[in-house]
């Protein structure tokens, strides 16, 4: 049973004793019943509403592990198909070296019969038994292959396995940051700017200078000049901003540009848009130096 199921199981439950409290209440109640039953109602239709938002959610993810299933089970059946291949490949093989001893045993026979031919018969025999040594070795390598077959079998299950808990720890930290940043947002409001074409000189010292890779610096935009495409931040100087910094604007898991510093005081800093990304940068979008 995975996880949301679980959340909806409890999420059941708990609507459930929230009803038997509504039930009780209302019985125990002698006032007010439809001011009291009105109340009930719309508790009782937000409940309805989040649970059809979990359902929604659970099976987006039920149909995404559905889709990630098919994709590894087609992998799967093609390592299977393979390992078919190479198995039909060593029976043949194997055929063959049983065809070759059966004959190699007759040419015993043969000798009594065909002595004056002897010479020429165990040429055959040898180049026989070369060939028996060279599906030997075909053969062990057909089974080498077999094995390292499914070693890449155990490891694409394992990497599966270890994609899965990645993707729950992904799905829980994006969850995370993007409550976090609805609720920076809602609480320092939002601005939003027109589409600017952007030009950029190659001569600019700011353009030219590489984005800063060693050092992880955050910040959030405090003001955009639209006319101009210039950009200010809430960190500066203090905080080991510089001049020729690039920073990353980024919106939860979004990329929307990159941000050239060309003036840092001690607590702030403007800068131009360097690099148009999924979209135009906001008031509050935060700036990093590193994704």
């Amino acid at each position: 049973m995975s996880t949301l199921t679980k959340i909806l199981i409890v999420l059941l439950t708990i609507s459930s004793i929230f009803l038997c409290g509504i039930v009780v209440t209302y019985v125990g109640s002698a006032t007010n019943y439809k001011k009291q039953f009105e109340d009930r109602k719309k508790d009782i239709d937000s409940l309805k509403e989040d649970k059809k938002a979990l359902t929604n959610d659970l099976n987006g993810l039920i149909e995404k592990r559905e889709q990630d299933s098919a994709a590894q089970s087609s992998k799967i059946q093609s390592y299977v198909d393979e390992i078919d291949t190479l198995n039909s490949q060593l029976k043949s093989a194997t055929s063959k070296i049983s065809d070759y001893e059966q004959r190699w045993a007759n040419y015993g026979a043969i000798f009594t019969d065909h002595v004056n031919t002897l010479e020429a018969y165990n040429q055959r025999v040898n180049a026989a038994e070369n060939e028996r040594d060279e599906l030997q070795k075909q053969k062990i390598e057909n089974e080498k292959s077999i094995k390292e077959l499914e070693l890449a079998l155990l490891e694409s299950d394992t990497k599966l396995d270890q994609l899965e808990i990645q993707k729950k720890q992904l799905e829980e930290e994006n969850t995370q940051l993007q409550n976090q940043l609805d609720q920076r947002l809602q609480m320092a409001g939002m601005t939003t700017i027109k589409p600017v074409q952007v030009t950029t000189k190659t001569n600019d010292p700011a353009t030219m200078t590489p984005p800063v890779r060693n050092i992880n610096i955050e910040g959030r935009i405090s003001e955009i000049n639209q006319a101009d495409s210039l950009v200010s931040i809430n960190i500066g100087s203090a905080d080991g901003v510089t001049e020729g910094m690039i920073f990353h604007v980024v919106r939860g898991s979004q990329f929307i540009c990159d941000i050239g510093i060309f003036e840092v005081d001690a607590d702030q800093a403007a800068g131009f848009i360097d690099r148009a990304g999924e979209g135009q940068p906001k008031v509050n979008d935060i700036v990093k130096t590193n994704f």
